[in-house]
């Protein structure tokens, strides 16, 4: 019987894309020895990460997981969390990885704002021409985000929210509106702010909610 051989992930996706990008993703076991040289108190709540070259999300997927292991809401680690890369199918597919792992410990709601939440902190551009305030806090999504985590690090640990268009936010206790509820407030941020954000892709289609 010859040795089993465990299926190693792929490091690039393209000869032509590492030639004109220099694309090649850090080894998930080199992602786990740096970020087990990072001090303990690094994972507090309201301390934030940036990946200024996150690729597919290989950091970004381990810095999630370990902020949700030290007791952070879904919420709160996203909303600590800050990326950039140049190419748009990376930042599609790492938001899609974080996603796939907080979505099973959100309400149909916070999905909802965990998405906003990675619009506005996971970005394509290039991190080494681009001035980080433009990336992070161009649009309104992103000022308003940035407004409520200025006001209050901890936000996200400690309020379940619902975003409102005219960028005022309201504490609900869990349980205290039906979805119903929701669908209004969506449908009124629909039809009031039909084009902000559009540069930055922020839907405001919620077929799933």
């Amino acid at each position: 019987m010859g040795k089993f051989k465990m299926k190693q992930p792929k490091l690039t996706k393209s000869k032509a894309r590492v030639k004109k990008l220099g694309e090649v993703f850090t080894p998930p076991e080199l992602v786990t020895q740096m970020l087990n040289d990072v001090p303990t108190d690094a994972w507090e709540h309201d301390k934030t990460f940036l990946e200024p070259s996150c690729g597919n999300g290989n950091f970004l997927v381990q810095i999630l997981k370990r902020k949700l292991a030290a007791g952070a809401t879904p919420l709160q680690a996203l909303a600590t969390m800050f990326a950039i890369d140049i190419d748009q199918d990376n930042i599609d597919e790492a938001r899609d990885r974080l996603f796939e792992l907080v979505a099973p410990l959100l309400s149909e709601w916070n999905k909802v704002v965990a998405k906003w939440i990675m619009r506005c902190n996971i970005v394509c551009g290039d991190a080494l021409q681009t001035d980080h305030e433009k990336l992070f806090c161009s649009f309104p999504s992103q000022q308003q985000l940035r407004s409520i985590l200025d006001g209050d690090g901890l936000f996200f640990q400690k309020n379940t929210c619902v975003l409102l268009p005219n960028h005022r936010v309201l504490n609900l206790k869990k349980g205290s509106a039906p979805l119903a509820d929701h669908y209004r407030i969506i449908n009124a941020w629909d039809k009031l702010s039909s084009s902000v954000d559009e540069e930055l892709g922020f839907d405001y289609e919620y077929d799933n909610v």
